[in-house]
């Protein structure tokens, strides 16, 4: 055999081989190229999910809320249950994200769950917007928990000021809003006790001096309440207190409650 014949057998099996070859590299190849496609159509349809999901209304549809609803859509869940899987992990009310609906801001609540987070965040929207300087998100979510809970503006604004460690502000009590506030007051740092009242019956309307420690020398910051009903403050230092029996009381023990605490007299106070 010449050495032409030779030489050319020898690149029509080199062709042949590298031709198998190429065939089970480009299959390789296909095949990695489907996985990456794959993935990316689950990232698109994760992060599509999530932009609808967070770019609705933040006040309901936070981090941990879009990030639940956005695996439950990928999951193949239904809009509807992907919301639900939302305010779970949220531990907020259920939205209507995907729904074909109006994008709602409050949703509905979950079966047993609180529903006090409009007026959570209406407190804390309240405060957040008045001046960040002081306002910080320590403060305000320390503020709209107070709120949330029954207080006074005034003693939620020292709520705030206390787990911001900064001053007290006067967010939601009518004035115009100060950007640096008045410090804390040293003698009222502490839960509240109280020690003693100076009268143990009366006719709503009358004044009753509560003794006691840890009040706050404001008068709007602190929350009386007779049997549960709240009171009219009419003046107020450290240690004392004076508050007017309020309409529809009815007899039982006295309490006095501060962002600090809450704290209740032993003696019961008859409602004449």
């Amino acid at each position: 055999m010449s050495i032409s014949r030779i030489l050319i057998l020898t690149l029509y099996i080199f062709c042949v081989v590298a031709f198998a070859g190429c065939g089970g590299g480009g299959g390789g190849s296909n095949n990695t190229t489907g996985n990456t496609a794959g993935n990316t159509t689950v990232g698109t349809t994760f992060q599509t999910a999530y932009d609808t999901c967070y770019k609705g209304t933040p006040m309901l549809y936070d981090v941990a809320y879009c990030t639940a609803y956005a695996n439950a859509i990928v999951a193949g869940s239904s809009a509807a249950d992907a919301n639900i899987s939302g305010a779970v992990a949220a531990g907020s009310n259920v939205g209507n994200i995907g729904t074909g609906q109006a994008i709602t801001s409050v949703g509905t609540p979950l079966p047993g769950a609180a529903t006090n987070v409009t007026s959570f965040q209406t407190a804390y929207d309240t405060c957040y917007n008045g001046t960040p300087r002081l306002y910080t998100v320590a403060y305000c979510t320390a503020y709209a928990n107070a709120i949330v809970a029954g207080n006074s503006p005034a003693v939620a604004n020292i709520a705030g000021a206390t787990a911001a460690g900064s001053n007290v502000g006067n967010i939601g009590m009518g004035q115009t809003i100060t950007s640096v506030g008045t410090p804390l007051s040293s003698g009222s740092v502490g839960v509240p006790t109280v020690t003693g009242i100076d009268l143990n019956s009366g006719v709503p309307g009358t004044t009753v001096t509560i003794y006691g420690t840890n009040f706050i020398a404001n008068s709007a910051s602190n929350t009386v309440r007779f049997n549960g009903v709240q009171a009219t403050v009419v003046g107020a230092t450290n240690t004392k207190i004076k508050a007017m029996i309020p309409s529809g009381a009815t007899s039982g023990t006295i309490s006095v409650t501060t962002a600090y605490g809450t704290a209740t007299g032993v003696d019961v106070f008859y409602v004449q």
